[in-house]
Order: structure tokens, then sequence, then C-alpha cells
């Protein structure tokens, strides 16, 4: 009690330094977040390797530096920003990209074809030396040129050919200012290391704000006012927005008592019982003044599927009985009430998320269906996963309530999630708790997150909690089913891999994912999505336990309101108004006064 007493004590006194400190950006003004900078400022830099501060982090992001589309997950397609309508397909490998006459840098210059074909050279790893978060693009981009000064064609390679990973890759790519960076390239910066380095603390962009100010508190947007968006062939108006501010706390708990308190109006971060918080912060007519994307459970909007990797090479995990054992266990409820406070709607065993990719799946298919089970009904899902294990041999031998191998040998596998994941470390709890009450013996194991990212990378776990599936892009489903199930280009056990952690190999869908990679019409997709599906189904190589948020927004309307809602019309996702076609929210929020 003495510790929670002090850990209250230094937040609170964090808490008024941060507020002290922000007095000078006026708070009717200023859109404060938090949860996507933990720490001072490293750099502002897009090829650094690491350490790269918000709000340059992170390929989806756009304040500073713009892509040619947005992405919105509500309808899975790319909307234009600097790009002049949608790509088009000048024929099998090339597309074409028109830009928008007015667009240009914060410093003035025009944006042009020089600069999207700079930025795309920029990033390949023979030109630059290294990795950066956006090279991948280059798996999937033979080559970028100039047609005219506002046009630009990107050609795909013959192999592997992929009609999905370019285009997403053309909302994930931030577009760099040539005449800034060649020079630097070509000068102080032409060494790797200084490339890396490299600070930059003016970022000149092209969206609708500039860095105004950083130090190890807080980092400082301000609104550029000279910004080419408020022209009518985009958003038609600057955003109302002076000042966009992320104070830098030290924990989850400080964010979350700083969002308790009004000083932040759109956190990023998982609040447990956001509902308690609703009733505290209200307005003079017992209004409250916090508010979710939806108004009541699950509150948020779960694109991501947190999931059971199950290493197939275990004995006991090698049996399909084993591991369809362990999914019908699960206590769902559990997980959604107590693990995600109610932040997940109920789950579909489905390798795809039944609320978005549905339309990609043939629900007439008897076969498809048989293979699926009814999560909610718990005592009978565990009588069927019960009689499942004693048909298979897997009996208690010994009289101690557990079940032990067909040979007679203990069961003892571990499920592993990083320590301090609150939420998913209470899912691993529930699944070792589900697990007993059908037999089966699997205890929890909360390593550091230093420690679990080798071991998942390498294959070294029994089962690791994780989630497989990608970024929100156009580039999904297929991507969605290729990350965790694809085999080819995966390393072997002991060696590093990026996904397919527990490499999954299955001939049949593999040969799939590469029909679905050239395949532009959605009956033929809906047709191999399915298949994948049933095979998915009939081998549970990884098991979703919850629908999670690809970034929390829950708001605090006290000082802006406006925010995106489920049923408003606006077609806009709950991203934290950063994060690809979310920006747009920025353009309705409207100051509670003036």
């Amino acid at each position: 009690m003495k510790k929670f007493a002090l850990l209250f004590t230094l937040v609170l006194i964090f808490t008024a330094v941060f507020t002290v400190a922000a007095e000078d950006f006026p708070r009717e003004e200023s859109l404060t977040t938090n949860g996507q900078q933990w720490g001072a400022p490293a750099n502002f830099n897009p090829y650094a390797l690491s350490n790269i501060a918000w709000p340059v982090a992170d390929t989806r992001r756009i304040p500073i530096y713009e892509s040619l589309y947005m992405y919105n997950m509500l309808t899975n397609e790319n909307e234009p920003l600097l790009a002049d309508g949608p790509i088009v397909w000048e024929d099998d490998y090339n597309i074409i990209v028109k830009i928008k006459p007015v667009a240009h840098w914060s410093d003035g210059e025009p944006l042009t074809a020089d600069d999207v074909v700079f930025t795309f050279n920029s990033l390949d790893p023979d030109v630059i030396g290294y990795q950066t978060q956006w090279s991948d693009v280059w798996s999937y981009l033979e080559k970028v040129e100039k047609v005219d000064d506002l046009t630009v064609r990107f050609t795909i390679p013959a192999e592997p050919y992929n009609v999905h990973m370019l285009p997403s890759y053309l909302a994930d790519t931030r577009i760099f200012p040539k005449h800034i960076w060649e020079p630097l390239f070509e000068g102080e910066l032409k060494e790797t290391t200084a490339k890396q380095e490299y600070f930059n603390e003016n970022p000149i962009g092209s969206g609708p704000f500039k860095l105004k100010f950083y130090d190890e508190t807080r980092i400082v947007l301000e609104r550029d006012d000279n910004y080419w968006g408020q022209d009518p062939s985009m958003f038609g108006k600057l955003t109302e927005v002076k000042y966009f501010i992320h104070p830098i706390f030290e924990s989850n708990e400080a964010g979350n008592l700083a969002f308790a308190q009004g000083e932040i109006d759109v956190s990023q971060q998982f609040i447990p019982s956001i509902w308690d918080i609703q009733k505290q912060l209200v307005d003079e007519n017992g209004k409250s003044l916090v508010t979710t994307y939806y108004p009541e459970a699950p509150y948020q909007l779960g694109y991501s599927m947190p999931s059971l990797v199950i290493n197939m090479t275990k004995p006991g995990l090698d049996d399909f009985t084993v591991r369809k054992a362990i999914a019908l266990s699960l206590d769902f409820e559990a997980i959604g009430t107590n693990a995600m406070s109610g932040y997940t709607q109920p789950i579909e065993i489905s390798l795809f998320n039944n609320y978005l990719f549905k339309d990609y799946l043939d629900y007439d298919d008897e076969e498809m269906l048989n293979l699926m089970w009814d999560t909610t009904d718990l005592d009978g899902n565990r009588a069927t996963a019960n009689a499942m294990l004693d048909e298979a041999g897997y009996k208690d031998i010994d009289g101690d309530g557990m079940r032990e191998m067909p040979d007679g040998s203990k069961i003892e596998w571990k499920a592993m999630a990083p320590a301090g994941w609150s939420d998913w470390n209470m899912s691993l709890e529930i699944l070792s708790e589900s697990a007993k009450a059908i037999g089966l013996n699997i205890i929890t194991d909360f390593p550091e997150w230093s420690v679990v990212q080798p071991r998942m990378y390498s294959g070294d776990f029994d089962i690791v909690m994780w989630s497989p599936f990608p970024n929100p892009s156009v580039a999904n489903p297929w991507r969605w089913a290729w990350t965790p199930l694809y085999s080819k280009g995966v390393p072997e056990f002991g060696q590093s891999a990026y996904r397919n952690f527990n490499r999954y190999h299955n001939d049949r869908v593999d040969e799939l994912l590469d029909q679905a990679a050239v395949s532009k019409d959605k009956d033929e997709q809906i047709q191999i999505y399915t298949e994948i599906n049933k095979i998915w189904l009939s081998e549970l190589p990884t098991i979703p336990l919850m629908y999670r948020p690809s970034s929390f927004q829950t708001t605090y309307e006290g000082v802006w309101t406006g925010f995106a809602k489920n049923g408003d019309g606006s077609n806009i996702p709950p991203l934290d108004c950063t994060d690809q076609a979310a920006i747009k929210d920025l353009y309705n929020l409207k100051p509670v006064k003036k």
C-alpha cells in the first residue's frame, strides 16, 4: 500500500510539472496525446535505425511527412493524399501515380515527381547501404521513374510478382524532400553511420504540422498555416488545432492518470475499466466527457488478433487433437472481460478477423462452417475437448487430475508473453486455468521482452502469445494469411524469423497464397481464402484469443469535440488523429470554448 501511495505521489508531481510546463502553449489551442513516445526524443530522422521520435516513427503517421495515399481500414481502401487520384494500372507490371499540383513542402518548395523518385530510391538497401523501416518496399518494387513533373511510374518485379504489396507500400512510405536530403547524403551524411545517427532537428515535411519544440518532457508540433492541404482538392481548410502535443510519461499509469485528470485529449494507451473514468469526468450537466469509438462494449475497434502461436514440433502440441482441445477449452468471455476490460467483440474461430474480412470468405461453404464452433458454449466445448482427448489416449494415469501423454510421460507446456504486458499476461493465466479444466498442464512464462523476442524469432518456445497479423493495409487479407502461414523464405528453427514463428508448412497453403498474390478478382480471392481458412481450421497452428485495437483511441472532449465515432457518417477510423486516414479527424475537431 505504501508503494502505491508513493507511486501516486510521484505521478502527481510529474503531472503537475507537465501542467506548468505546458502553459506556454494555450490549452484551448492544443490537442494532447499519449501512448506513442516513452522517452526523450533521440532523433526525428526517418532514415535512422531506431529510437525515431513521434511523430516521424511508424510508417503510418503522417502529421509531418506524408504519403501518396492514406489507408482507411474501415473500407480497406487507399485514399489519395499527395496522389492526385487512385493508382492506375498501366499494365500487369506498371502502376502510374499522379501528384497533386498544389502539394508543397513546409519551406514553400513544390513537391514533385523528383521527390517521390528520390524517396523510394533512397530507401533501396543497395543504395543507402542498410535496411531502414521503409526499405521492405524494395522486395516488391523493381524500379521507380519520373514520367513528368507530376507523374511517377512504379514497376513490380516478375519475381515475386504481387499485386497487393506495392499499393500497400504507397500508403506506408512517407515522401521526403529531395532538395533537403540529397545534398546531405552527398555531403555530411555520405557515410552510412552519419545517415543513421543524424538528428534532423528541423524536419521539412509536407504535412499539416511542423516541429515546434521538444525536450525530455514533451514533443510539440505547430500547425503549418501554409499547409497545401487547405486547398479545395484536399481538406479544404486548416485544422483548428494550433498545437499538437505529446507529453512524455514514464509509465502507462502516469499517462492514464493524466488522461483521468483531463490533461490528455486522445489516449493511445490501454486504460482498464474506462467506464470508471467516464463517470469521473463529466460536464456541468452530468454528461461524460470521455468518449470511445463505440459508446458501449467493446468500446474500441478491434483490428489485430493476438493469438497463441504453437510450436507444432513439441511432443503433444504436434497433435491436432491437443491443439483443438486447447482451443475448445478457452474461456473467451473471461479473456474479453477480465484481460481486455471488455475491449473485444466475441471471438470467431477463423484465421481472418470476422469483423473486417468476412466478405472474403464463403459463408455458404458447409465444410468451413462445420470446422468452426460457437466459442460461447464453454461447457459444451470442454465436454467435446475431454471426449477427444480420451479417445486419443491422453488419460489421467496417476489420478492427480491431470492427463499424461499416451506413452505415460508427464505433460508440461510453457505459454510465454513479455512481462508487464498485463492484458496478455492475464490472457495466458486464463489459458492455463482453461487447460486445467480439461486436464492439460500449461504453465505461464513471463520473461522480459528482451528475452521473449529472440526466443520467439528463433522458435524456442512451446506456446507464445503474439499478434502475427500485420498493420492495417490494402495488402490484407493476403498479408494477413501470408504472415503466419507462408513457409517460403522462412529460416529453419534456431535462426531468426520475422514471421511464421512456428515454421508452419503446408504446400497447398503456399500454393494458394502464391495464387492470391496475383489475383485482382474478388470472387477468385474468396475461393482462395475460404480454402486457406479450412486448412487452417483443420490444423490450428495458431489460436486467436481476442480482437484488439490496432490503436486505442479514447478521447476527452472537455477541450475538443468531434472525434470520430461509429455510425457518425464520417467514415474515419479511430487511430489517434495521426495514422493514415485518421488524420481526417483533425478537420472535424472543434474547440469546446473559444
